[in-house]
């Protein structure tokens, strides 16, 4: 569990800080980056529900 935070944590703050290179930079490459780390992040957030769930259930 405290691997997925973390995980977690780290892939806001990469999103977090190839959006602001973007904003500053205006290059494309880390627009793309950020939404390859967004699509990253939404798979690590299901995951993370669903252990939630399991100890829930169980």
């Amino acid at each position: 569990m405290l691997l997925l935070r973390t995980v977690a944590i780290l892939l806001g703050l990469g999103v977090a800080v190839s959006a602001a290179l973007w904003i500053v930079t205006g290059e494309r490459r880390w627009l793309g980056w950020s939404l390859k780390l967004v699509r990253v992040g939404v798979v690590v957030g299901l995951v993370f529900f669903g252990v939630l769930l399991l100890e829930r259930i169980a």
